[in-house]
């Protein structure tokens, strides 16, 4: 069933920080060098084009990565994020160049979403404030990946959130809903579960309550809602093996803003040798139809596709009329225009077919991951694990089962515990003490002190589902083979008995809500609701939300939030930054 269009255009936004980079660059007369921080690279390309940068006098654009950079330009606009790190690195490129005799370069440093004081007293106390003709934030907060979906692009943010417990991140949040309601009016209904579901709401209430004409400003809203949903109150889902297509391919590949690359291999491409740049967004219609579909049904259909788009090329000689001819040319164009895509597509899923279902490992850890999460506490589970080990097999596969039988268990038993760090620690190398450490402190591998309520949390939110049909779906569980996301659960719960109960409760932190009497628009369609999850979402849990609005008896427009998206590696990796270090060392050994 295809997407429908939203009923408030988020795309505004994209449009507005387009429009304040270009007036940034405008700022400027003559040839300018663009120096960005890597990890913005992605995300500001999703908003503007290289050649609308040269169009503006960007004569190059380098990324923020060593304290040498050769530019070749007296200006020079650094846009980065503004962390301690970023800060250092600066006042080293301008010391170099000062150093180097380089004195006559002007530079403009705009912090992107905001100028922190922190930042500002690193650039003082390392002598380089003054060297800066302008120092100003870039407000960009939240970036739309689709229509349905608005992305922050902080891929630390759940580190920042459970670890470091960073109130800069719980303000960015509610800076980034407080920018959705400057452009689309107060939000009326405003709800959060969970530890910085709650620090946002009460900083967002903060923010709006500095200013007295807030709501008159804006007579009419055109969200009705917005639900905040902590990861900490969901750590098992992203530690699960999702089986929709999407999904699929961004545990193969990695999805980066949109973008996967693929060796040329895997697209059968012989004309080169360079990874191939694949697009992954809706503009193309035969993802848009296929990348939310449970894996199992995807190469029929898209053998289906090839069939049909064979045939209308054959269809040509039987044309008899100019008429005739017209319609079929209409036919044949978007025929043409979808083969390429479903042969990209069929070699991606043949791909990844050799690399899940075919692989009996990947079968294995999925039985395994099965029974972790049915409850079942069999030795042969820690076996199975012990054995990863042994054989040297990738740390993060062992880490996510081990934290999924942590996360379910509310905790290894002692022995248990201490057998595998020390089975890790020796295996992995001494470095993993941090990641194993982190780990413990997010809540995600940890000494079990109280007994579970796992089996109570499953039969209250209803997370298993055995029964659902994951070729015609008719339950959220179809994305991850029986097992229905908490935190999809938790926002079903919202709508049907409220979450004043004590299966919520148990939950970690508190519920908060906000609410404001505002005229909502006159709308003949369903109210939008804006379903916000700090600390990241998954692909699959975005495919699940997408079927809760295509469910005809759906009273909501549900539209998609989140610091960030992410996958089981990922969502590991972000609790360590020695982690890559040590997996790259074990490789290598």
């Amino acid at each position: 069933m295809e997407q429908p269009e939203p009923t408030v255009k988020f795309q505004v936004l994209r449009e507005q920080a387009r429009v304040r980079i270009l007036e940034i660059l405008d700022l400027i007369q003559g040839p300018k060098f663009l120096a960005i921080d890597p990890c913005l690279i992605g995300p500001l390309s999703l908003i503007i084009e290289m050649s609308v940068l040269k169009d503006h006098g960007v004569s190059k654009v380098g990324a923020v990565i060593s304290n040498d950079m050769d530019f070749d330009c007296r200006d020079v606009i650094y846009i980065v994020r503004p962390t301690i790190q970023m800060m250092q690195t600066l006042s080293s490129q301008v010391h170099e160049c000062i150093a180097n005799g380089d004195k006559d370069h002007r530079y403009h440093l705009y912090m992107c979403p905001r100028v922190t004081t922190v930042c500002e007293k690193i650039l003082m106390s390392n002598g380089v404030m003054g060297e800066f003709d302008i120092i100003e934030q870039l407000m960009i907060y939240l970036i739309p990946l689709e229509n349905d979906l608005l992305s922050m692009q902080m891929e630390r943010s759940f580190r920042e959130l459970v670890l470091d417990r960073d109130f800069t991140m719980y303000h960015y949040i509610a800076r980034a809903i407080l920018q959705l309601e400057h452009v689309f009016g107060p939000i009326p209904i405003k709800e959060g579960k969970g530890i910085a579901s709650s620090h946002v709401l009460r900083i967002l209430k903060m923010l709006e309550e500095e200013d007295p004409d807030y709501v008159s400003e804006h007579p009419i809203s055109e969200i009705q809602g917005a639900i905040l949903i902590d990861r900490e109150i969901d750590m098992i889902t992203p530690l699960c093996t999702p089986l929709t297509y999407e999904a699929l391919i961004d545990e193969v590949f990695g999805i980066a803003n949109n973008i996967i690359k693929v060796a040329p291999k895997v697209l059968e491409k012989d004309d080169t040798d360079k990874p191939i740049q694949v697009s992954l967004t809706s503009s193309d219609s035969v993802y848009q139809e296929i990348r939310d579909l449970n894996f199992c049904v995807l190469k029929p259909l898209l053998v289906e596709k090839l069939e049909y788009i064979d045939s209308t090329y054959k269809e040509k000689d039987q044309q008899r009329t100019v008429e005739d001819l017209s319609k079929y040319m209409k036919k044949f164009k978007q025929a043409h225009k979808e083969a390429a895509s479903v042969q990209n597509h069929l070699h991606l899923a043949i791909h990844i077919t050799n690399e899940t279902v075919k692989n009996p490992f990947f079968n294995q850890n999925l039985d395994i991951e099965h029974s972790i999460i049915m409850g079942d506490t069999d030795p042969m589970i820690l076996d199975h694990i012990e054995r990863l080990i042994g054989m040297g097999e990738d740390l993060y596969t062992v880490l996510r089962l081990l934290c999924l039988i942590s996360v379910t268990q509310n905790g290894l038993k002692g022995k248990t515990f201490d057998f595998f760090r020390k089975e890790i620690i020796q295996s992995y190398g001494f470095e993993t003490i941090l990641t194993l450490s982190n780990l413990e402190r997010a809540g995600l591998l940890k000494k079990q002190e109280v007994k579970s309520n796992w089996s109570n949390l499953m039969k209250s939110f209803r997370l298993i589902n055995e029964d659902v049909n994951q070729r015609v779906p008719d339950d959220i569980a179809y994305a991850y083979a029986g097992y229905a996301p908490l935190s999809l659960r938790l926002i079903e719960m919202l709508y049907s008995t409220g979450w004043v109960n004590e299966a919520v409760r148990s939950l970690p932190g508190d519920y908060h809500t906000i609410r404001y009497d505002i005229d909502e628009q006159n709308n003949p369609g369903k109210p939008v609701v804006i379903l916000f999850f700090l600390g990241g979402i998954t692909f699959a849990e975005i495919a699940a939300v997408r079927y809760l609005n295509k469910r005809p008896e759906s009273r909501k427009e549900f539209v998609i939030a989140t610091t960030h998206i992410v996958n089981s590696h990922t969502f590991l990796t972000s609790v360590s930054e020695q982690i890559q270090n040590e997996i790259e060392r074990s490789s290598i050994d």
